[in-house]
């Protein structure tokens, strides 16, 4: 299945409205990660969310489409927290899409992108309670790097890390 990516800008309200479709066609992602179903501006929250030091130039969200429909969602950070290093933020699909194998491609996609920059690894940060997302970096050749306490999640805040040598091309 071929997906394509569209670059998201958090000031074009129909890109918040796509990523918002997204977000509320997997509950069960928000209620494993944060016990609640996602609030009315995660969107809007998520797409000017970037971490101290990094702008909106830095960041890269995407909706992921199959065809012409909004199937999933993606961020990335470059140069975060290294300037080796991309940092994924989010790469989440609808349920109905999920465990179809477009995680890999998404995947690919974003080895694609850290090359681009310049980057050596990719890094993300999965919730424990999220067994599912950290069985499936786990296959993808992430390896744990640390563990973290943050308030608004469920479950503790698991760094891992692969190398883009590591992470299949597809």
């Amino acid at each position: 299945m071929a997906l394509s990516y569209q670059r998201l800008t958090p000031e074009n309200k129909a890109h918040v409205r796509a990523y918002q479709d997204v977000l509320e066609q997997a509950p069960g992602y928000y209620l494993a990660v944060e016990g609640r179903l996602p609030a009315s501006d995660a969107a809007e929250e998520d797409l000017n969310l970037f971490p101290k030091g990094k702008t909106l130039e830095d960041k890269f969200s995407y909706l992921i489409l199959d065809q012409s429909e909004g199937v999933g969602c993606l961020d990335v950070v470059r140069g975060y927290p290294l300037e080796t290093t991309a940092f994924i933020g989010l790469l989440l699909f609808s349920e109905p899409k999920q465990g179809c194998g477009l995680g890999a491609n998404a995947l690919a996609y974003v080895r694609s992108l850290a090359l681009s920059w310049g980057c050596e690894y990719l890094r993300i940060a999965v919730i424990s309670t999220n067994i599912r997302a950290f069985k499936f970096w786990q296959r993808e050749g992430f390896v744990e790097v640390e563990r973290k306490k943050n308030a608004r999640f469920l479950g503790e805040s698991v760094v891992m890390e692969a190398t883009l040598s590591a992470v299949s091309a597809v």
